[in-house]
This record gives C-alpha cells, structure tokens and sequence, in this order.
C-alpha cells in the first residue's frame, strides 16, 4: 500500500516502474524493458510481468528478473498468499493457474481480468453472461470452481477494503 506499480512507454518502448505514493517521481526497473502488465507479488516484494514470451518477476527495489514459466499473450494477473498466479491468457484461449514456486502451468476456466479477493482463496473477475449478452462480475472458490454471480458490468471489478486489510469493502 506504499508504492504503485506501472508501465511506462516512451520512445525506446515500455518498461516496468515503481513509484513511492509519498514521491513524485517514478524508478525504472531496469530489466523491464519490453514488459507488458505489472501485477504485484502478496508480500510486496516482487513484481511480475510479461516479457519475451514469459512471466518474470523482479524485486520491487531492482534486481535481475526471474523467469517464472513460458506464457505469451497474457492480459491480466493476480497472486495469492500460497504462491498461486492466476493469469488471463490469449495462449491458453482460458485462464492459466500457475506456481510461482516452480513455475507449473495448467489451464482454468474461461475468465478475464481476475483478481484474488482478501485471503486468497476467492477469485473476482468478470465474464461473458449469455443470459444477459454481455459481461458479469463473479466470485469463485479457487479449490472448488464453485462460482457465484455478482452483477452485470461493462469494465473489470476490483475490491477495495474500507480499511487496509480488511475483508470488509466495496466493489
């Protein structure tokens, strides 16, 4: 809750950078260029991202990037508490769960814009609805698949907590 994450394009093409929310100015990861979609690591201590056709992760302070497995063509991805990374990916034409310990890839459901709700456990995300012809917000138990319907939507869903580390909040 101290920095944010971004991606920064410029002329030489993008690249990952960490800002301080009580700083102006962004870092560059050096290591980043050519990143596409950050996404932060539970504990805050890494930063994932894709690059050459792979996820990698780097120290959120700088370092060498670590590959964690061969996925292209992702879009979004979140990562939870038992070192899972739940990625939305053309590759797979669904979702990929994946280690971030030793990098095993396996395909999930259909899914966009996933993110782990407080605890790790639950999924938010959105999907297509037929019922409604178009999108929808869901909740989904990660061990189970047992899904839940929230509420039609047009953009992906995010959870704020009312307070930092609460599982109370909003959408």
């Amino acid at each position: 809750g101290r920095r944010v994450a971004l991606m920064g394009t410029g002329w030489l093409g993008t690249l990952g950078l960490v800002q301080r929310l009580d700083s102006l100015t962004a870092s560059p990861l050096p290591g980043t260029e050519g990143a596409a979609m950050v996404f932060w690591s539970p504990d805050g201590q890494f930063i994932g991202f894709w690059a050459e056709g792979k996820m990698k992760k780097i120290p959120v302070e700088g370092g060498t990037p670590l590959p964690i497995c061969d996925l292209p063509g992702a879009w979004s991805a979140t990562w939870n508490q038992d070192n899972v990374i739940v990625a939305h990916t053309v590759y797979l034409g669904a979702c990929a769960k994946i280690s971030a310990q030793s990098g095993a890839v396996s395909a999930g459901m259909p899914l966009f814009w996933p993110k782990f709700l407080p605890g790790g456990k639950r999924l938010l995300y959105t999907n297509l609805d037929p019922k409604i012809e178009g999108n929808r917000a869901y909740v989904a138990e990660l061990s189970t698949g047992r899904e839940t319907e929230l509420m039609p939507t047009d953009t992906q869903v995010t959870f704020t907590p009312d307070q930092p580390g609460s599982s109370l909040g909003h959408l």
